[in-house]
Order: structure tokens, then C-alpha cells, then sequence
């Protein structure tokens, strides 16, 4: 199941940067300050997790094997959340390490990794492993979050030129992140 999961998880941020690399994802990405007026709440209604979703963004919920992905109304910026549960706990540093070795490097959609680091998220302080990776005239963002049941992984992609307004419109959506919710 889990192997499932990480291939699934694998599989979808290829479609996500062949997108970007295409040119479907390339403009400038919204500033911080999209997030101050009109977040709106958001529970997703099976995967368990709920977030503050930036004003300007839309959503999509039929992107399999994504459970949410969101793109600014011009089409020029996206993140995506896949979770999936598990019987173990996985490390969130390790599983990045698996990623990576799959997803960065030379002939790949990630040409490098420009920084990665643990830290701690949402209000069950979960271990999480954040990267920044970087091709061709774009950065990804990944947050890879271990909880006892499940693991979500959230990525944002931007034009390099305007990573650092994309980058805090994701850390915000991160910090919002909150999981054992219901819609019910």
C-alpha cells in the first residue's frame, strides 16, 4: 500500500512539472497578500484534511492520484496535495530521499535540489521534511508530512523569476494544513 502510495505521489508531480515545463504554468504567482482577504476555509470530503485556500485560487478535486489541486484563476502558478494512509508511520526524510533519487537530478524534470530541512507542522506539530527544487524555469516547493496514519505531501510550482511571492502563498497553505477533520 504504501509503495502504492509513494509511486502514486511520484506519478502525479510528473504530470504536475510536464505541465509546467510545457508552458501551462509560467506567468507570475501571486503575492502574500492574496491570502490576507478572502482565504476561504476548505475540507476536503474523504482524504481527511482540511485549509485555508488563498483568494484567487481555484480548485480541483478530480486530479487522481492528487486528492486538491489549486491554480491561481490565470493558470500561472499551481499546488497540489496527495495524501494516503498508511499502516506505519513513514519518516518524512527518508521518504524524501526516495523521491528525490526518482524525481532530481541530470535528464530529469528537477535539474537540482536547492535547499531541504526538517521542521515540524500543523497543530500536531508533525515531522516534515520540506525541499526546493529547481528545472527548467521553475522552482517546486515540497512539504512531505508523517503522521501515525496517513502521509500528505503538498507541492507548489512557480516560475523561478516569481518564486518568493509563489513560495509565501505555499508556506501559508502549509501552516493552515490541518488533518483528523471531518465533513461529516
Amino acid at each position: 500500500m504504501v509503495t502504492r502510495n509513494r509511486h502514486a505521489v511520484m506519478s502525479a508531480l510528473a504530470v504536475v512539472l510536464a505541465l509546467v515545463l510545457q508552458g501551462a504554468v509560467a506567468a507570475q504567482a501571486p503575492g502574500p497578500d492574496a491570502l490576507a482577504s478572502a482565504e476561504r476555509r476548505y475540507v476536503h470530503p474523504t482524504a481527511d484534511f482540511e485549509i485555508m485556500v488563498p483568494a484567487g485560487w481555484t480548485l480541483n478535486e478530480q486530479t487522481p492520484p492528487a486528492d486538491l489541486q489549486m491554480k491561481t484563476l490565470a493558470g500561472d502558478a499551481l499546488m497540489e496535495i496527495t495524501s494516503g494512509p498508511t499502516s506505519v508511520a513513514l519518516d518524512p526524510v527518508s521518504y524524501a530521499a526516495g523521491w528525490e533519487s526518482n524525481a532530481v537530478g541530470p535528464n530529469k524534470l528537477l535539474h537540482r535540489k536547492r535547499e531541504g530541512h526538517q521542521l515540524r507542522v500543523n497543530d500536531d506539530q508533525a515531522p516534515a521534511y520540506e525541499g526546493v527544487y529547481e528545472g527548467e524555469g521553475v522552482r517546486v516547493k515540497v512539504v512531505f508530512v508523517g503522521l501515525p496514519d496517513r502521509f500528505v505531501v503538498l507541492t507548489g510550482v512557480f516560475a523561478t523569476n516569481d518564486f518568493a511571492k509563489g513560495e509565501a502563498v505555499f508556506d501559508r497553505l502549509v501552516l493552515t494544513l490541518r488533518t483528523r477533520v471531518s465533513s461529516k
